[in-house]
């Protein structure tokens, strides 16, 4: 890996961008970069952009960066991306 690329999580109108650029790995990022506010609505939006097949390509890993596991968002961040995280 060459490089990576962090997106906050509730930015989706970056995610086809970073898609899109020369990154070897884009991390969807739950943690730091999502106010304590918007992590709801961030994990809906990772979830969603999980499910959908514009991430499956063969040049880019795709890696969701989630809340440190003893914080109270660690749970929900898991629950929020582990059903999809096995279709990437």
């Amino acid at each position: 890996m060459r490089s990576k690329l962090f997106v906050p999580g509730n930015r989706p109108a970056l995610f086809a961008k970073a898609l899109a650029s020369a990154t070897d790995m884009l991390s969807l990022d739950l943690e730091d970069a999502v106010a304590g506010g918007d992590k709801g609505e961030a994990r809906a939006q990772v979830a969603a952009f999980l499910r959908g097949a514009p991430h499956r390509t063969a040049d880019k890993q795709v890696v969701v960066r989630v809340n440190a596991w003893h914080t109270s968002g660690w749970e929900d961040d898991l629950r929020a991306v582990l059903p999809w995280i096995s279709t990437c």
